[in-house]
């Protein structure tokens, strides 16, 4: 049959005689990500039966190491969802300790409130006189830290102006911010730090504290606490170890001892032994609390999706 208006496309005869173009052949569309129809709708504030595992009876609001302003920022943020007026128990054990000064080495299951607990341990020594930082945090990634800045973002919304000038996120810059000194985020990385707590990456945070970027030394002389979250892929780190060796160095100036938290859901034998020796713990300590059954370290209630990825057609 010819072809149909000179498009290419190949005629056939329909059962009345008529010669019909046939319809082209649509290219096929994009690969798409797959994800699990209800992978990003909120999750429901009422708890099942599976938050047993991991909630304790011991209420934030009247806790005497929690702040008032953190719960009221708490229930600010949550109002009376079901479960945010409880501590789970990794926050049970380990916030008095952090309050009173203890090294931590604290292994939980994935969703069990690790941030919180260590954020608000660290809210309760902060001396918001001092415009100088007081708490280091160290994650393994850059969008780590940017969770775990809203996670502080969201526990100090009722301090005086929201909370603004309490936290900051110290990350590599961008190439565009390398380039471009006078852009936004150039210009923020080149502020003094007058912020209480930092979360950062190991390795920017090592060359922040350089001598050449930090000769009066305004960000290691009045931190009192370092926290590695997500510690077993930290403690072997060289630049965890740098900050850890300029922290203990400044704090000994001062007379005074700096305290350590590692928190991860997971060790390997080796780090964990690495872990022991960067808190100056030992098995059995008050600071310690780890997962003897590693079988599972997800709880019940946490939902995880694996996303597959086809490859682009040529």
């Amino acid at each position: 049959a010819p072809s149909a208006g000179g498009s290419g496309a190949k005629a056939s005869t329909s059962s009345s005689g008529k010669t019909q173009p046939r319809e082209k052949k649509k290219k096929a569309p994009a690969p798409r990500v797959h994800l699990a129809a209800d992978a990003f709708q909120r999750p429901s504030t009422k708890l099942s039966e599976g938050s047993k595992e991991f909630i304790s009876a011991t209420l934030f609001r009247g806790h005497p190491n929690i702040p008032k302003l953190v719960v009221d920022s708490i229930e600010k943020s949550y109002g009376d969802s079901e479960g945010f007026d409880k501590l789970t128990y990794i926050q049970e054990h380990t916030i008095p300790l952090i309050a009173k000064g203890s090294n931590v080495l604290a292994q939980a299951k994935a969703g069990s409130g690790k941030t919180v607990a260590y954020a608000v341990g660290i809210l309760s020594k902060i001396d918001f006189t001092v415009k100088k930082p007081q708490a280091i945090i160290v994650c393994k990634s850059r969008e780590l830290c940017q969770q775990q800045v809203q996670v502080f973002k969201t526990l100090v919304a009722c301090y005086p102006n929201g909370g603004e000038g309490v936290v900051r996120k110290v990350l590599p810059l961008t190439e565009y911010a390398k380039q471009n000194k006078g852009c936004d985020e150039a210009q923020r990385d080149r502020k003094p730090f007058t912020e209480q707590v930092i979360i950062c990456t190991a390795g920017r945070m090592k060359s922040k504290m350089d001598k050449k970027y930090d000769k009066k030394g305004d960000l290691s002389n009045h931190v009192k606490i370092l926290v590695l979250d997500e510690a077993d892929a930290l403690v072997g780190d060289k630049h965890t170890k740098e900050i850890l060796k300029t922290l203990k160095k400044a704090a000994g100036k001062k007379n005074r001892k700096l305290q350590v938290a590692c928190f991860s859901a997971t060790y390997s034998p080796e780090n964990l032994k690495e872990a022991f020796r960067t808190t100056g713990l030992k098995d059995g300590d008050e600071g310690v609390q780890l997962i003897k059954d590693t079988s599972n370290l997800v709880l019940k209630l946490v939902k995880q999706y694996t996303m597959y990825f086809e490859p682009r057609g040529e």
